[in-house]
C-alpha cells in the first residue's frame, strides 16, 4: 500500500470515521475542473456501464458517418467519369501497340543469293495512320539484289495513308553477304502520324537470318612446323561455290610478329599483304603463294590470320565484307641440326662486303638434339653475277666452280663423321666480290648470295636413325666501288694563275686545285670531303662550279666540300663530279730548295644508298710538283731564291 506521512491508508480511514467534528473539505487540483462518480463497488460500475450515452455523442457520430459515405460517393463518381471517359474515348487513340509488323522471309540464305522478304502491315487502330512510310536498315556488305554492284544500306517507301483495320502488303529484295554461319539482322521500321497531329510515331519489327553458304571457301596449306630464320611457302587457295561468278574478289593477311615478307606470287595488289584477284568464275580457283621467314623462340606460335571478301567501293584496298576467314598456326621448333652463316664475322640476313677485296666467312654446325649426329654434309652455294671464282679459297672441303658450291663432308672433315650433343663445327672459306673499276661488269647495286644447307643423320635414344636436313641463307651486298683523287696544277683548270714557276721565296703563286670523285655500282649520299691547307698558304675564295657547296673555316684551316648525292655510275658511263678551288702560296725563305705541301690530305666520306655502309676513302697531299699538269716541266715544283 501506498504510505501518505508514515500513515497507511487504513489508518487514515478510520481517523476520519471517528471525527467528533466534520472534516475539512479537501481542495481540488486545479489541473481538473470535472467531478467524476466513481463507483464504489463493482455493482454500482457496471449500473454506470449500462447507462444511456447522451444524445449529443450519438449525433457527432452520426454526422461523422454521413461525410465519410458521401466522400465515397464523390470519389467513386469520378473513377466512373474517368473510366467512361478512357472507353468512350479510347476508339479513337492512335497506339503504336495496334500496329503489327509481320515479316515473312527464310530463316537462312546463301551469301549472294536474293533474300525475298514480304512485309504485312496490319493498322488495328479505329483511326488511319497518316503520312506512313516504309524504313528498312540492311547489314553492311547488303547489295541490291538485281545490280550486286550497288550497296544497299536503307530502303525507304512512302505508304500513304493506312485506313483503319487495314493491311498493307510489301515484298523487298535484297542479297545479303558474309561469311558461313553470321547472323544477319534487318531492321524493318514503320513511321506514321496520327489525325490532327505532326507528331511522328515509330512502330518497329527485327528480322534475323543467317549465313548458310559463303560464295567461296578459303583453304591455307603450310607446314605445321618451322624453324627460325628458316624460308617457308604458305599457300592461299581460294575456290567458287557459288552458282555465278564472283565480282572483284579481294583477299587480305594479317601477318604475325616476327614474319618478313620475301617474295609471293602473284604480287601483292597493295602493300605485301593484299591481292586484288579480280571476278572468280563458277568452279574457279585462285592461288596466292607467300614466301618468308619467321623469327620467334622455341615454341612460340605465330598465327596468320586471312580473310577474303569484297573491297569497300570508296576504298578498294581495304575488305568491305568478310566472305570467309582462315587462321593458321605455325609453330617454331629449334631445328635438329643448326646452321648458320658468318660473313665478315657477321651473321645478319644480310650484310655489307667491299668490292674486289677478299671476304672471310664461317658456316658454323651445331647438334641441338640430346643424341648424337653422323655423317653430317655441308654445302654452300654462291649465286649472283659479281662473284670473283678465282678468289674462294677453302682450307678444308672442295670448292666446284661449276655451280659455284663448296662441299665438306666426313671425309674432307673428320668432325663432320659425329657430332656429340651440344657439339659445333666451324668451317671456314673466303671469297670476293669483283670491282667494276677493273672489269667490264656493270651491274647496279650487286650482291653474292650464300645458300647453306646441312644435313646428317640423327640417332635416336631407341636406336633408329632419322634424316635431319636445314637451310638458311645470307645475302652480301657488295659496296659500291669509289675512286677519289686529289691533284693540283698551273697551266689547267677554270682559273688564269699567277705568279712565278717555279715559285719565288717572298713572291705569291696560285694554284689550283682539283678534287674529283668517280663512283660505281651504287648510288650514294651525304657524301662529303674535306682538307686542311698549311700555314702559309691563303684562300682565294674561288670555286668552279660556283654553285658547288666548299667551305673555308679560316680558324681550323679547313676546305670542306658537301658534295651531296653522287649517282651510280658517275665518272664511268659519264663525267665525274669532280670540283676545283683556288690557293695561293707565299713561300719563305726557309722554302727555298724544298716542294712545299699546298694542301695536306684530303678525306672522302659517304653512304652507300643500297648497302647503307659508310665508305670512307683518302688522298694524299700535294705538293708544288705537279706531277698531273701536262704542261709542267719536272724540277719546276721547287722554291727558288
Amino acid at each position: 500500500m501506498a504510505e501518505e506521512n508514515g500513515t497507511s491508508a487504513i489508518e487514515r480511514l478510520k481517523t476520519e470515521l471517528y471525527r467528533r467534528v466534520q472534516p475539512p473539505e479537501k481542495e481540488r487540483s486545479g489541473f481538473y475542473e470535472r467531478e467524476f462518480d466513481v463507483p464504489k463497488d463493482w455493482s454500482e460500475a457496471n449500473a454506470a456501464a449500462e447507462e444511456p450515452v447522451a444524445p449529443s455523442e450519438h449525433l457527432a457520430r452520426f454526422f461523422s458517418m454521413k461525410r465519410l459515405f458521401i466522400a465515397s460517393l464523390i470519389f467513386f463518381g469520378i473513377a466512373l467519369l474517368f473510366f467512361l471517359f478512357v472507353v468512350l474515348r479510347g476508339s479513337n487513340i492512335v497506339s503504336s501497340r495496334n500496329v503489327s509488323i509481320l515479316v515473312d522471309g527464310p530463316t537462312a540464305v546463301k551469301a549472294g543469293e536474293a533474300l525475298s522478304l514480304q512485309i504485312v502491315i496490319e493498322n488495328k487502330n479505329n483511326t488511319a495512320l497518316e503520312f506512313s512510310d516504309l524504313l528498312i536498315v540492311f547489314p553492311q556488305g547488303t547489295r541490291v539484289a538485281k545490280n550486286l554492284e550497288e550497296e544497299l544500306t536503307r530502303f525507304r517507301k512512302s505508304l500513304g495513308t493506312i485506313a483503319p483495320h487495314k493491311t498493307v502488303t510489301e515484298t523487298v529484295d535484297a542479297a545479303l553477304f558474309g561469311q558461313e554461319g553470321d547472323e544477319k539482322e534487318i531492321t524493318i521500321t514503320l513511321e506514321y502520324r496520327a489525325e490532327d497531329s505532326n507528331a511522328i510515331f515509330v512502330a518497329e519489327k527485327k528480322y534475323k537470318t543467317h549465313i548458310s553458304a559463303s560464295p567461296f571457301a578459303i583453304a591455307v596449306a603450310a607446314p605445321n612446323e618451322v624453324s627460325p630464320k628458316q624460308e617457308f611457302a604458305l599457300e592461299v587457295l581460294v575456290s567458287s561455290e557459288a552458282d555465278e561468278a564472283v565480282e572483284n574478289i579481294l583477299v587480305a593477311l594479317d601477318y604475325p610478329f616476327g614474319f618478313s615478307f620475301m617474295s609471293a606470287t602473284p604480287e601483292p595488289s597493295f602493300g605485301n599483304s593484299t591481292w586484288s584477284l579480280g571476278d572468280l568464275p563458277k568452279g574457279g580457283k585462285r592461288t596466292v603463294s607467300i614466301r618468308g621467314v619467321l623469327e620467334g623462340q622455341d615454341g612460340d606460335e605465330k598465327v596468320f590470320r586471312i580473310e577474303g571478301g569484297l573491297a569497300e567501293a570508296e576504298n578498294p584496298q581495304k575488305l568491305g565484307v568478310v566472305y570467309g576467314t582462315s587462321l593458321k598456326t605455325l609453330r617454331i621448333v629449334r631445328p635438329s641440326l643448326g646452321i648458320s652463316s658468318f660473313v665478315g664475322g657477321n651473321d645478319a640476313d644480310e650484310v655489307a662486303i667491299p668490292s674486289g677485296a677478299r671476304v672471310d666467312a664461317e658456316a658454323r654446325l651445331v647438334n641441338n638434339t640430346p643424341t648424337k649426329i653422323t655423317d653430317a654434309r655441308v654445302a654452300v652455294t654462291f649465286s649472283g653475277d659479281v662473284l670473283e671464282k678465282t678468289s674462294v679459297t677453302v682450307p678444308s672441303g672442295f670448292y666446284r666452280s661449276i655451280d659455284n658450291t663448296i662441299i665438306w663432308d666426313k671425309n674432307s672433315v673428320a668432325a663432320l663423321k659425329e657430332i656429340a650433343p651440344g657439339e659445333s663445327v666451324r668451317l671456314s672459306f673466303s671469297f670476293a666480290a669483283l670491282s667494276p673499276l677493273r672489269s667490264s661488269v656493270r651491274i647496279k647495286n650487286p650482291v653474292v648470295a650464300l645458300a647453306i644447307t646441312a644435313e646428317g643423320k640423327n640417332v635416336t635414344s631407341e636406336g633408329t636413325q632419322k634424316d635431319v636436313r636445314v637451310e638458311t641463307a645470307q645475302l652480301a651486298k657488295v659496296n659500291s666501288d669509289i675512286e677519289f683523287s686529289q691533284r693540283v696544277a698551273y697551266y689547267e683548270g677554270p682559273f688564269g694563275n699567277s705568279g712565278p714557276i717555279p715559285p719565288k721565296a717572298e713572291t705569291e703563286t696560285t694554284y689550283t686545285v682539283f678534287w674529283t670523285i668517280v663512283n660505281t655500282t651504287n648510288d650514294l649520299r651525304d657524301v662529303a670531303i674535306e682538307a686542311r691547307l698549311p700555314a702559309y698558304m691563303r684562300w682565294v675564295d674561288a670555286v668552279s662550279p660556283s654553285n658547288e657547296k666548299i667551305t673555308y673555316d679560316p680558324d681550323s684551316r679547313v676546305v670542306k666540300w658537301r658534295a651531296g648525292d653522287v649517282l651510280a655510275w658517275r665518272g664511268v658511263a659519264s663525267l665525274p663530279h669532280e670540283t676545283a678551288f683556288q690557293v695561293g702560296l707565299l713561300p719563305s725563305v726557309s722554302q727555298i730548295g724544298r716542294a712545299p705541301i699546298l694542301v695536306e690530305e684530303a678525306a672522302f666520306s659517304g653512304t652507300d644508298e643500297f648497302t647503307n655502309a659508310a665508305l670512307s676513302d683518302r688522298s694524299p697531299a700535294v705538293t708544288t710538283e705537279l706531277t698531273t699538269d701536262s704542261k709542267f716541266q719536272a724540277g719546276n715544283g721547287t722554291v727558288t731564291q
